[in-house]
This record gives structure tokens, sequence and C-alpha cells, in this order.
């Protein structure tokens, strides 16, 4: 699949380049949604980054991992300075149709204003300018390692105060499903009341007929759950079941006619026969 990606991408720079291809459209739209995320919900890992959603509906982590260093293809966001083959992310944008995504150009500006922060780094020591100079390579190096314990403590609560917002669904109590039922069966009255169509009123009729026997299935199912599940702990396990019911067949029975068929004669039938048959010859000889 990554093989078949590239091949296509080489193609396309090929048969379009220096013109505005349909992927450096689709890159600057993606890179103009960007610019209203939070660039401080990215958060650094060993192998990539990784970016919470921007959906409300949607808590999942997309894995932002670099793939190429140096890139010759013209599918370049000029706002970034990235190619579309230098990242890949997990999201279905990236993976999927093979865009450069809006979390792929979050993690860029998110990269270029970190190294801007760390060019403008002071030159002094912390004190001030009044201060001891410590070594500029152990005042950098402990420069650095607040930076990054300082950024990895701001993303964890970024991304734990993203997703605390996002996950305010909670479950209803039984008042106030009960509140609900008895507006809708207000609301459904006032609506019977003020209709006079005899076809509406058959629907309201057709529909609150179904209700009562569904109730009362529920219930039934309900007691026999429980039934089930008190016998099962009183009873021993090597107590014989309920002889089921027999089911008998459907189709008609044959008839036990005897067939009508000429039947070859026996023995003894033969014998009488020949037996007649000499005792007519003789009595036709004697006449």
């Amino acid at each position: 699949m990554k093989f078949v990606k590239d091949k296509l991408f080489d193609r396309l720079i090929l048969l379009n380049k220096g013109k505005i291809t349909t992927k450096i459209r689709e890159l600057r739209k993606r890179h103009r949604k960007s610019v209203n995320l939070d660039k401080t919900l990215v958060l650094e890992n060993g192998e990539g980054w990784d970016i919470p959603s921007s959906s409300k509906n949607n808590f999942e982590l997309y894995h932002i991992e670099k793939i190429k260093e140096v890139c010759d293809c013209q599918l370049i966001c000029t706002d970034c300075g990235v190619c579309i083959h230098k990242y890949t992310c997990s999201c279905i944008d990236s993976s999927v149709r093979w865009n450069m995504c809006k979390h792929i150009h979050l993690l860029c500006s998110y990269i270029k204003e970190k190294v801007e922060n760390e060019n403008f780094l002071p030159q002094f020591g912390r004190g001030g300018f009044g201060a001891v100079n410590v070594p500029e390579a152990e005042m950098n190096q402990s420069l650095e390692i607040d930076i990054v314990l300082s950024d990895k403590r701001s993303h964890c609560e970024k991304i734990l105060n993203h997703l605390s917002i996002n996950n305010t669904f909670r479950y209803k109590t039984v008042q106030e499903d009960r509140q609900e039922v008895l507006d809708l069966l207000s609301k459904l009255s006032e609506r019977v009341q003020n209709t006079n169509s005899p076809s509406k009123l058959k629907v309201f009729k057709k529909m609150l007929i179904a209700v009562s026997p569904t109730i009362n299935a529920l219930e039934n199912d309900r007691n026999s759950v429980k039934f089930v599940a008190q016998s099962s702990t009183s009873e021993p396990h090597n107590k014989k079941i309920n002889v089921q019911r027999r089911l008998f067949s459907t189709q008609k029975p044959r008839s036990n006619k005897k067939n009508n068929r000429i039947q070859n004669s026996t023995s003894a039938e033969t014998q009488m026969v020949a037996a007649s048959l000499l005792l007519q010859e003789q009595d036709n000889e004697e006449l």
C-alpha cells in the first residue's frame, strides 16, 4: 500500500508540476483549518507526537510519525515548509485519503514556534544581569530540561481538560425519565383533543394499543428471568427436565388399500386348472 501511494504521488508530481493541483488545494484548505486549533494540545512521546481529536463526540488520540527527512517533491505547504511525504498521521484524512491533514499542519506550526522560542533564549544567568554567571553548556542543559518538563506538564493538563470538557454525558435518573414520559403523554393528549381527522385518530389508536401488550411482555419476561434465577440456585443440577411437547407430522396418511393388479397363480391353482381341463376333455370324448 505504501509503495502504490508513493508511485501515485510521483506520477501526480510529474503531470502537474508547477500547477495548483487538487492536492495543493486540499493541503492549503487543511492548513487554514489548523490555524484555529490549539498548539498546546500537541503531546510529545518517544516515537512521535499525539494530538487529540478536535470534535466534541470523538475522544481519540491521533499519532503522528516522521517518515522522511528530505524530499524533492513539489507538494509543499509554503507556510509550514514541509512536503506531504514528511509526516504520517493515524487519522482517516492522512492514512486513507493520503492528504496532509490538519493535525500535521498543527504539528508543523508547533515545531516552528518551539524552534523560534529556543532561538530567543537569554544568554545570561538565571538571576539576571547581576547574578553570578554559570557555564553556558550547563545553563542551556538546565533550561532545556525545565522547558521539556513544563511543556509535558502543560500538555497533559490541556489534554485532560479537553477530554473532561467533551465528556459531559451522564445517565438520567428514573425520576427524570418518568417526567419526560409524562410530558410526552400530556403533549399527545393535547394533540388528540385538538384533532378532528378520523385518519389521525386511527393512527393514535393504533400506536397506543400496542403500548400495553409491550409493557406486559416486558414484565412477564422479567418475572420469568427472576423465576429461572431462583429455581437454578435451589434445584440440583441432575434433576430431570420437563418433557417437551410432542410434534406431529402434518402430512396426510397414506391409504392402506390393496392393489387390484393381477397376480401370478400359485402351483396349487395351476394344478386345479389343469385337472379341470383334463376332465372337460374326457367328457367331450365320451360324448
